[in-house]
């Protein structure tokens, strides 16, 4: 099964050869921000759940994000 980290970097990867660097690096930025939160490399998509997607959220919050930061890496 495909990792969220697998799939993330070969879109990222995509984003990179179509020219769309400010898009790839907003992905990117997000995947290391959310596997930093969930305190592992590695997760499947249906390893992730709402409750842990809104843990994410005030793990965010926390650190000092404001909403409009929250809106990207949404």
């Amino acid at each position: 099964m495909t990792t969220i980290r697998t799939y993330t970097y070969a879109l990222i990867l995509e984003l990179k050869n179509a020219g769309r660097y400010s898009t790839a690096g907003i992905y990117t930025s997000t995947i290391k921000s959310f596997l930093q939160f969930a305190k592992r490399q590695e997760l499947t998509f249906s390893e992730v759940t709402s409750s842990m997607i809104k843990e994410y959220e005030e793990y965010l919050l926390q650190k000092g994000c404001r909403h409009n930061t929250l809106s990207t890496y949404h």
